[in-house]
């Protein structure tokens, strides 16, 4: 009976993952609305806008250390290792090396902290505790059906590199070096959205943070030029990205050997 029960608790637990897994581009609306409670008695560090201006480019700096974890993790992958579909989770490779030997979800783990920068422009210690293990229980429940998949997929190589690796908190101690090298195009095509993101964001909140302490809409000229510059920048790339091949991903030295022994294959068979 037991065996019975813990099996219906996996099965629940996976499946909820799986649903959350589907869903899990609507966290920062969830998450946005979990802020509004907390505007009512918002006010300025020590009365001063100056202050709270400095203090909210500290947070914007918290943030870009999680954009930065993004950043390094994707620039030693290659596409296909590691999907961002929102219907079931993919991966046509297991990455074990970088990042990913010394902590299993690195790209959570940077959301995580880019979300801990943002709700922390509140300066309440309490929210920002909130938030943040919403977050980890939110990011927890996702890694279940992830989970399942990458050890369907791969097996006893997976199980073991989860055994040795932590999930969220990173140890050094494992740390072995990217078997591949590092690519800035990658890094370009999948993080110039999330930069754009988090400096709307920020603009977003200080428009929002001023309304709730002086009553009146206005973004603090420091957040709207980085908002314009984000823009100009962030939209170049994309219509690179979209609509020209001068940013090509990146393909590793397996799968190119791969492809070139198959076409001197075929060649000598004509």
């Amino acid at each position: 009976m037991r065996e019975v029960v813990a099996v219906n608790r996996e099965n629940w637990k996976l499946h909820f993952g799986q649903w959350l897994f589907r869903r899990r581009g609507v966290m920062p609306a969830f998450l946005a609305i979990a802020l509004l409670p907390a505007l009512d008695s918002f006010q300025f560090i020590q009365n001063s806008h100056v202050r709270q201006i400095y203090w909210e480019l500290g947070c914007l700096a918290i943030s870009l250390l999680g954009l930065f974890i993004r950043g390094m993790t994707v620039a030693f992958v290659r596409e296909g290792s590691s999907g961002r579909e929102l219907s079931t989770p993919r991966a046509d490779r297991l990455n074990t090396s970088g990042l990913y030997s010394v902590v299993r979800n690195p790209l959570y783990l940077g959301n995580m902290i880019v979300w801990l920068g943002i709700v922390s422009m509140l300066h309440q210690w309490w929210l920002s505790g909130s938030i943040l293990l919403i977050s980890y229980l939110y990011h927890r429940t996702i890694i279940v059906a992830e989970e399942a998949y990458l050890a369907s997929r791969f097996g006893s190589t997976y199980i073991e590199w989860r055994r040795r690796t932590p999930a969220f908190i990173p140890d050094f101690r494992h740390w072995t070096p990217p078997e591949l090298s590092f690519s800035a195009v990658m890094v370009l095509r999948r993080e110039y959205s999330g930069l754009f993101q988090i400096v709307a964001a920020f603009a977003l909140m200080n428009l929002v943070l001023n309304h709730s302490a002086t009553g009146d809409w206005v973004v603090d000229s420091v957040f709207r030029n980085l908002l314009i510059e984000a823009s100009v920048i962030c939209g170049v790339i994309w219509v690179v990205v979209r609509w020209t091949a001068w940013l090509p991903a990146p393909r590793d030295e397996v799968e190119m050997t791969c492809r070139n022994i198959q076409v001197d294959s075929r060649q000598k068979k004509l």
